[in-house]
């Protein structure tokens, strides 16, 4: 098997696999690792693949996949920052 193509498999499944753990519980704080990678991965074989005159389709899905899952990523971690300061704001004022 080709590397470029190898890589290709490896941002996909990260891409994946960052978007399905990304909503369990306490996986979450690791999630982000598996986007990060996809795109790396998915720049790689893009590259790779834009040299050797192959389809990229899955290197592009991978890479896709992984800037969706960092930004769910940021949302998320901006929602519990607003969330906690709700919450030590309504706490202040009760006190």
């Amino acid at each position: 098997m080709n590397k470029n193509k190898a890589f290709s498999i490896v941002s996909l499944v990260c891409g994946i696999a960052g978007l399905a753990v990304g909503w369990i519980p306490y996986l979450d704080y690791i999630s982000f690792l598996f986007p990060i990678a996809a795109i790396v991965f998915g720049a790689i074989a893009m590259a790779g693949l834009k040299r050797e005159n192959m389809p990229k389709g899955m290197a592009v899905a991978g890479f896709v996949l992984g800037i969706i899952g960092v930004a769910l990523w940021v949302l998320m971690f901006l929602i519990a920052l607003c969330a906690m300061g709700f919450a030590g704001a309504l706490v202040a004022s009760l006190v």
